[in-house]
């Protein structure tokens, strides 16, 4: 689809899998990532019991990050919807 089209384009085709180092010694797995750009489902990244450390830890190291999978938000979500 088009949300991999680009995400073609933005990693010239290079985007490999990188485990991201965290706070308290944790590591997120990404993947796909390639020049400051990673992917990743929904669910991985705001489904899991990550803090503002960890998303900032992300911050710094990918300049876009592309979900995929995004579910429709609900009050069943919120947490997950916060995170977002």
């Amino acid at each position: 689809g088009a949300v991999s089209a680009r995400f073609e384009e933005l990693t010239k085709g290079e985007a490999r899998p990188v485990q991201l180092a965290l706070s308290a010694g944790r590591s997120l797995h990404l993947p796909a990532c390639a020049r400051g750009t990673a992917r990743i489902t929904f669910d991985r990244l705001c489904g899991t019991n990550l803090g503002p450390a960890d998303y900032i830890a992300l911050a710094q190291q990918f300049h876009t990050v592309v979900l995929d999978e995004l579910p429709q938000m609900s009050l069943f979500r919120r947490d997950q919807a916060r995170r977002f």
